[in-house]
């Protein structure tokens, strides 16, 4: 009963891993063809077991899941022959420069969302979506959104944890009556 104890006791991290899914809500594309609408936009999550560290600079990782659309195409981690993704964090954490490519299966076409900020004379900030034949859809210079939520693991109810001590109780008192 005092592992039981001493288990609640440990840090919130190592009772229960969290997740943390960063979410992107791109600008709508200004600049249209073929299958885009003006109303259409790159938009998608990835998902990680820490949150991004501070002042990273093109941080390049594979997240434990992602998904991004730009309204027409969609791709995902199971899904998709290529991706990149690439950030840079400031001194909190917080997502401020990026450049995502996503290219899903069985096609040409391909999206990208892109924000850096390298220096005051070069700012290059642009969604688009594109094929072998060029720029089907873009919007330059208003860069999107992020989130960040935690996804808490499940952590038992006290309930269970009454029934658990109820149970341990009844096999100690079984273990004392056959003792005794």
């Amino acid at each position: 009963m005092a592992a039981l104890c001493r288990c609640s006791h440990y840090p919130r991290s190592i009772r229960h891993a969290d997740t943390f899914t960063y979410t992107y809500t791109g600008s709508a594309f200004i600049t249209v063809t073929g299958p885009y609408t003006k109303s259409d936009s790159i938009t998608g999550s990835f998902t990680v077991d820490n949150l991004l560290g501070p002042n990273q600079e093109h941080l390049l990782f594979t997240p434990v899941s992602w998904s991004f659309s730009d309204g027409v195409l969609s791709g995902n981690n199971l899904d998709s022959s290529s991706e990149f993704l690439l950030f840079n964090t400031d001194a909190s954490g917080n997502i401020i420069g990026w450049d995502i490519i996503i290219k899903p299966t069985g096609g040409d076409a391909s999206f990208q969302t892109l924000f850096f900020v390298e220096d005051p004379e070069d700012t290059q900030d642009r969604d688009h979506a594109s094929d072998d034949s060029g720029v089907l859809a873009s919007v330059s210079n208003k860069p999107g959104t992020w989130t960040v939520t935690d996804n808490p693991s499940p952590v038992p109810e006290p309930s269970t944890f009454v029934l658990l001590g109820t149970g341990i109780l009844g096999v100690v008192g079984a273990i004392r009556k056959r003792l005794a």
